[in-house]
This record gives C-alpha cells, structure tokens and sequence, in this order.
C-alpha cells in the first residue's frame, strides 16, 4: 500500500552541538525515497546559522528539498526548545524529529508511511527501533514492541525497550498539545513519549530498525537530576525491579559523573526501591 497524500511530513533537526557529522544527518533526510516537504534545521547553543551553513553547505547546493536554518534566540538553550521552535515552523500533518548526530536509513520514511497505512486512522505517534553504533565497529539492535505489552508506558521504557527521539515521527495536532519541556537537558523523550502517551494518543510501532544512533564515547553528564525528575513518580506504573534497576544506573552514573547535585536524591530514592521491591517480592511469596 503506498502512502496517502495526507503522509505529508517535514523534518526538525534541532543543532546545538559543535562536532559530529550533521552532514551525515541532513544527507539521510535529503535521500529518503519518501522525501519531506522541508528541512528545518535550529540552531541553538553556541552554533550559529553561520557555522550551520558552511558545514552543511554541500549537502544543502545539492537539494531541490525546502531547507531552512533558524537562528534560535538566546532563551532557546536546548534541544527541546529548539524542537519545539521548528515544530511551530512547519505546517505539514506530521513532523519528524532527528538529533543533529543521528541518521536514517533510506526507507526509513516509507515504512513510517506503511505502519501508519497499517495502523488505526487515529494514530498521532510513531516510534521505532534502533541501531547503536558504538566504539569499534561494533553494532547493535534494540527493538521496539507495542509498549501497550508493558502496562505503561513508563514499565515500557524502564525495561529498556526503545523510543529514541529520532524514530518520531508525531501528528502536528499532538504537537499543538504536548510540547518537549524546555526545563530538561536529559531523559527528554521519555518524558516526551509518556506524556504523548498519556494524553490518549493512539501509537504505532516500526520494529525495522532504520535508525542510526552512535554511542561511541562514555556518557558522562551533569542532568542527573533532571533524569530523577522525569521518573521520580513513576515508581507506582512501574515494575518494582526495572525501578530500582534504573535509579541504580543513574546513581552509578551520577558517581562517575561527579555530578554531585543528584548523588544524594537518587541515593535515597535508591533505598526507597529497594525496600520497595523487597516487599513486593514478600507480597508475592506470601500469596497461596
């Protein structure tokens, strides 16, 4: 089945990073064989619309696809501002969201096309699976699934099931009422994805991995405490042993971080999992 007219999608690119290959991001947008109608790229942070252009500018000659570069102002610090800045820019049915050092495979877009043509008429979110590319060549698939299959979104995504920000592809009309909060530097798609969730929004699920993300350094940070705040009250649409699990890699990688404004919430909070999932590990065994 191909692609109804009403598959009409543009691509937001948020650019706040100096380094990696954005060149490679735009060229994975500008060749997919179900191309956008545009390109909005935002720069944000300490790159400038300047800089955009001169290391994108091959990439950017060589397209008959509408590109655009936005200066975000000053109050624009971050990704979701920036996201949130293109997103008003555009004004096709369905937005797509990819980070400035991710790609996409060719069809990935096509096949966007096809789970939606696929799917229930009133699905407004599309999310995926993902490659990870990593130090030394190495490769590795995470595979999305319904997250329905978990209870919740929350469960979902606390087992370590997939929805990466760059295998969105979102309904403008949901955009218009959930916006990326701005006030976070880390875990902005799982708060992004739960709140979409959340609101009602129906969901459909790509599970051929045609995105590309590379980790290839260690993933060191200071917004700790921005991941506690996003999952701090998830504790009760969770499984107790995923809850735990994850504050202990956030503890741990807060340690190794020094990031020294979370050590001692996500330490308590810690504890507090832990005794959680001990009593629920007692409710069970005490069951007949």
């Amino acid at each position: 089945m191909s692609p109804g007219p009403q598959f009409s999608y543009s691509v937001v690119v948020p650019y706040g990073k100096i380094g990696g290959n954005t060149a490679r991001c735009l060229l994975s947008i500008l060749e997919q064989s179900y191309p956008p109608e545009e390109v909005v790229i935002v720069c944000n942070g300490p790159v400038k619309a300047s800089d955009a252009e001169q290391v994108l500018r091959a990439a950017l000659s060589s397209s008959s696809i509408k590109c655009r570069l936005l200066e975000a102002p000053d109050s624009c610090k971050n990704a979701n501002a920036a996201r949130n800045l293109g997103a008003k820019c555009v004004s096709t049915p369905w937005v797509a969201f990819l980070d400035s050092d991710d790609w996409w495979d060719v069809d990935w877009a096509q096949t966007c096309a096809r789970a939606l043509n696929n799917a229930d008429k009133d699905v407004r979110f599309v999310y995926g699976s993902i490659n990870v590319h990593r130090a030394g060549g190495l490769k590795e698939t995470l595979t999305a699934d319904d997250w329905r299959v978990f209870a919740t979104p929350e469960n979902y995504l606390l087992a370590y099931r997939p929805a990466q920000t760059s295998t969105y592809m979102v309904a403008s009309s949901l955009l218009h009422a959930v916006l990326w909060r701005e006030d976070l530097g880390r875990h902005q798609d799982y708060d992004f994805f739960v709140r979409c969730m959340n609101s009602g929004a129906l969901s459909c699920c790509v599970k051929e991995p045609q995105v590309n993300v590379e980790w290839t350094y260690p993933r060191r940070h200071k917004y700790h405490y921005d991941c506690w705040r996003v999952v701090k009250d998830w504790a009760p649409r969770v499984d107790p042993e995923f809850y735990r699990r994850h504050l202990a890699n956030l503890t741990k990688s807060a340690l190794l971080s020094k990031d020294l404004e979370a050590i001692g919430p996500l330490v308590r909070a810690l504890c507090s999992a832990w005794i959680r999932q001990i009593g629920a590990r007692q409710a069970r065994r005490a069951k007949p």
